[in-house]
């Protein structure tokens, strides 16, 4: 075999193989962390964003946020790419309204790493012992 043919071989093999730098798909979310965002959105009403003062705020982030979906595609939801944990999770300007409990499940996410809650309607203190 000369050495034209093993070359354009190895090039072949190497585009054959999967390249996650140019892969457009997300990781697949844990269904235990999908449960928990999901129901982490449930203890909270909406804010109603078509009143004129929050109109600017845009709808909520978790618009996107759809059982049996990907949770790692949702917005403000963040993934680990090779393990598919949720690492950030970013709800600012969400309006969510309600109070935010120091045992609420979604600090059962062992490998959440930021967590944005600004700009919500939280009502009573946020205990620091959450963190």
């Amino acid at each position: 075999m000369g050495w034209s043919s093993l070359s354009s071989h190895v090039v072949l093999l190497f585009y054959s193989q999967s390249n996650p730098c140019l892969s457009p798909s997300s990781p697949l979310c844990h269904p235990d962390e999908s449960t928990t965002l999901l129901q982490f959105k449930s203890s909270f009403s909406i804010y109603n964003f078509s009143t004129p003062d929050y109109h600017s705020y845009g709808k909520s982030k978790t618009n996107s946020w759809k059982n049996g979906t990907n949770c790692c595609t949702w917005t403000g939801v963040t993934c680990e790419k090779l393990t598919g944990h949720v690492i950030s999770l970013d709800v600012a300007c969400s309006g969510f309204e309600g109070i935010l409990h120091p045992n609420d499940n979604l600090f059962s996410l062992s490998h959440l790493r930021t967590l944005i809650l600004s700009y919500n309607f939280f009502d009573g203190p946020i205990s620091f012992s959450i963190w």
